[in-house]
This record gives C-alpha cells, structure tokens and sequence, in this order.
C-alpha cells in the first residue's frame, strides 16, 4: 500500500483542474474569435452589396432628372419662340394690309390654337416638374439612407478591425511592451510572498538570491504546456483565419492557469523582476530562434559588459561553479546558452529580439545584439 502525505491527492486533482481550463480557455479564445469574425465579415458583405445598389439607382434617378429637365427647358423655349413669332407676324401683317373679316377670323383661330397648345404643353410641363420635384425628394431619401448605410459600414470595419488587433496581438507581433504588467496586483502580491520585498538596497547578495526565488518559483510553479491552434485573422475580413499554435499569455493569465510555455514563463518572471525593483534596472525578454524553432528567456544587463540569463522553461540561468545565480560578460554568457539550444532549435540559432515594458528592439544576427546591448547605458 502506497503512503501519501496529507493533502498530496488534493493537489493533484486541482493540477489536472487547471490543465483542462487552461485547454478549455484556449479552446474557447479561438471559437469566440472565428465566430465573431465570421459574423462581421457576413455584414460587411451585406452592407456592401446594399451600398453599391442604391449607388446604381441613384446614379439612374439622377440621369433621369437630367433628362426631363433638358427636354422640359427645350420645350419652354421652343414654344416661346413660336408664339413670339406669331404675334410678331400679325403684328406686321396687321399693320400694313387690309384683311377681310374671314381672314382676320382664321388668324384668330389659329392664333388660339396655339394658345391652347402652349398651354396644354404648359399643364404636360407641370405634370412632369411634379414628376422632378417627386424623383428629387427620392433622391433625397435614397441619399440619407445610404448615408446611414455607410455609417453602419464603417463601424462594422472599425469593430472588426478593433477585433483583429485584439486577436493577433496574441501572437507577440506588435505592442509587446503591454504584456508586461507591473501594476497587476496578483504579480505584485506573489512577489511579496516570494521575496518579502527587497529589504537593504545595497545588499547585492539580497538581491540575486531573491531573483533566484522568483526564477525557482516559476519553474516549481508553472508547468511547460505547448499552445494550442489559435486564429490569426486578416485585416480583409473575406479572407479566412489562419491557425497557428502559438498565443501569448498576460502574467495573471499564466499564474491563473498555472501553466504556459516559453514565452508565458519569461513574461511572468520578467515583470515579477521588475517589480521586484520597482524598475529601478533593466530586465526584459529574449528571443532566440534557428532553423528549428524559437526560445524565449529572461535577460538582466549588467554594468562592465556583463549579462544575466534566466530560462524557467529551459531550467537554464547563469551560475557560477557552485550553482549560484551570477552574472557573467555578455559574449561568453550568450555564447553558452546559444550553444545549450543547438541541438533543439539548430547551429544557426541567434538572438532576434529583446522586449520589456520600455523597449521592443529587433536584430539580424547574435552579433548585432552583441554590438547593441556593449553601446547600451546600463
């Protein structure tokens, strides 16, 4: 019969609680993001084809107006012209013949045929101004609902859009600094319970033994968990997601799950660093990557040229020959732990990144990195 001690079987039913939430959340992060997705790229669409029909018919009023109009002024002016005509001519006529009295009366009725022609093309014109009048207030309303329609339109791309930073910024590819979160109370309470503060500011020991707690507890604490599928979403909302296994983790979000991979490690124990000291130094987040994959860790600059590394989920950090936490000169240090992840990510492996809540800062090579943290002011 096996001997247990008390509270070992609680423990571990509470450890496999928080592998299925921590699968559970994941799961869930990427169904809520492609539903959402989904339904305002079908909006969108919609709003669209709306916008692009009552363009059509407004463009088709329009020309219509154009028409009546052209052929209404026309008109006027055509039958002015004739009755001025007219009159002028039997002005004329009148005034230099005799005419009998059947002449005279055959002139009077054509002189009224006109007249009533003229104004039945006057009623016609006013029957079609009411027409203009009718097609103009149309257009008017057709108008202010698409306006209201473009409206709409622009705030469904501006949500989906807000959607789309939201989403993708879990993937560590822009505005990294906000993943280091130095005001979160649940980071800043167990660095109080880890370390109980830093107490003499001068005491160098002090302070790289209360580190090396922080770094312990994060690799007792937090189990590796590679990530699951999560979508990265394009900004054309016609075009689907792309699933990739990676999402990055706020520090709270590690220590509720009680689980993450490299990155999720290295975020948490670099803001509980800097919180720690209250930012008074720098510490922040590596990134190397070889043919094989990437690696995430812990690095704090040290004045004279010299580094110290902190790899919860490689279970590396820089030590002297007694296995205490030191710091060691920038080449040697990052020569000997580029080299201790040779075999898993490959012999091109180099440093390509180093982020904290102050600086995001990209390079080419390792010996770029080299060049840039010697000329840094530490």
């Amino acid at each position: 019969m096996g001997v247990f001690f008390v509270g070992e079987e609680e423990k571990r039913e509470e450890k496999s609680k928080r592998k299925v939430v921590g699968r559970g959340v994941a799961v869930a992060l990427g169904v809520i993001c492609v539903v959402l997705a989904i339904g305002l790229a079908g909006a969108i669409a919609n709003y669209t084809s709306i916008i692009n029909d009552l363009n059509a018919i407004l463009a088709s009023k329009n020309e219509q107006i154009d028409q009546l109009q052209t052929w209404l002024q026309g008109n006027i002016t055509y039958y002015e012209n004739q009755l001025s005509i007219l009159q002028s001519e039997y002005a004329s006529y009148k005034a230099t013949h005799n005419h009998s009295n059947s002449e005279y009366n055959a002139l009077v009725s054509q002189a009224e045929y006109l007249q009533d022609q003229i104004a039945l093309k006057e009623e016609r014109i006013s029957s079609l101004e009411s027409q203009v009048n009718s097609l103009t207030e149309e257009r008017s309303m057709l108008q202010t609902r698409l306006e209201n329609l473009t409206q709409e339109y622009e705030s469904y791309i501006a949500a989906y859009e807000s959607l789309v930073e939201k989403v993708n910024w879990r993937f560590g590819l822009f505005n990294v600094e906000d993943f280091i979160t130095l005001e979160d109370p649940h980071v800043r309470n167990l660095v109080f319970v880890t370390t109980g503060g830093w107490s003499d500011q001068s005491d160098v020991n002090e302070l790289y033994t209360d580190i090396k707690r922080m770094y312990d507890w994060v690799v007792n604490n937090i189990e590796y968990r590679s990530d699951g599928l999560y979508p990265l979403l394009s900004y054309d909302p016609n075009e689907p997601p792309f699933f990739w296994c990676e999402m990055w983790q706020l520090p709270n979000e590690t220590l509720l799950l009680g689980e993450g991979d490299c990155e999720d490690m290295a975020i948490l124990l670099c803001t509980m660093i800097e919180v720690y000291w209250n930012e008074q130094y720098m510490v922040e987040v590596i990134l190397i990557q070889g043919e094989n994959g990437v690696h995430v860790a812990v690095q704090i600059p040290v004045t004279g040229n010299e580094i110290v590394i902190l790899d919860p989920a490689g279970q590396y950090y820089t030590s002297d020959s007694l296995n205490h936490l030191t710091s060691k000169s920038i080449d040697e240090e990052i020569e000997n732990w580029l080299n201790y992840w040779k075999p898993s990510l490959g012999d091109d492996v180099y440093v390509y990144r180093v982020f904290s809540d102050y600086i995001d800062q990209s390079f080419n090579s390792t010996e770029e990195y080299l060049d840039w943290m010697k000329n840094r002011q530490v």
